[in-house]
């Protein structure tokens, strides 16, 4: 018996196959990024949150 049919009968296995089916790893780890993200606006407005929140965590 395959691995995959005995992972089917228990709940973990059930989750998984859940997950793969909701969220296949292909959309997770995409091999290229979205072309908004090689922008420059979008680097320094990351930068900026980045800075923001780090602000308000370290309360300065």
């Amino acid at each position: 018996m395959p691995a995959e049919e005995s992972d089917a009968h228990t709940w973990t296995g059930r989750a998984r196959g859940w997950l793969l089916g909701k969220l296949p790893p292909d959309k997770l780890l995409p091999e290229d990024q979205p072309s908004y993200v090689a922008s420059w606006a979008y680097v320094f407005g990351m930068g900026t949150i980045a800075a923001l929140l780090w602000i308000i965590i370290s309360g300065i």
